[in-house]
């Protein structure tokens, strides 16, 4: 596991405070703190994403040392915590991908992969407003699944993903008939 050596700061988008850190070697990771309880559901969701063949962006347990922990303020260490936290590696030059300008950038098989998966993990937060994907050499990258894995999921949180209205609707009946019947 890569030591985390610097604190550069917070990053600007995102809702669950992910900071910009410094490894060992230099390499720069996107870090999510607390609660512990999401950073287990982005090392799950990002395995199975990986085995599941969806473009991830490389991601790695990193840890927090007990010795930099006490030199961070308050906040950021009410934010991050201390010891192993699960970090993306930055992806240089990588912008959101914009719905409306970056469709082309994004397979018809990746689209059905995506849904699939954030159907599966209930993952509702992948929308248009928030499209959690980043696009670095015309490619896209999945990001972002501490909110996988929701109590609260419903089949309508369904029509709001952000590929729900371009994936084959006989194609997807015959998907949530059968994961109904087998869940």
């Amino acid at each position: 596991m890569k030591m985390i050596v610097e604190v550069i700061g917070k990053v600007e988008q995102g809702y669950s405070n992910p900071y910009e850190c410094l490894d060992e070697d230099g390499n720069s990771f996107i870090v999510k703190g607390l609660p512990r309880s999401s950073q287990i559901n982005e090392w799950i969701c990002a395995n199975l994403a990986s085995a599941f063949g969806l473009p991830i962006a490389e991601y790695e347990l990193v840890e927090i040392p007990e010795e930099l922990y006490f030199e961070l303020d308050f906040d950021t260490q009410f934010d991050l915590g201390c010891g192993p936290i699960f970090g993306s590696k930055k992806i240089q030059l990588a912008q959101w991908f914009e719905p409306k300008t970056m469709q082309h950038i994004v397979t018809e098989e990746e689209k059905l992969k995506i849904f699939l998966f954030d159907y599966w993990v209930k993952n509702a937060d992948r929308n248009s407003d928030n499209t959690n994907l980043l696009v670095s050499d015309r490619r896209i990258r999945v990001i972002d699944h501490n909110n996988a894995f929701d109590k609260k999921y419903t089949r309508d949180d369904v029509f709001g993903h952000l590929f729900y209205d371009q994936i084959d609707r006989k194609l997807l009946s015959d998907l949530v008939f059968r994961a109904e019947l087998s869940g």
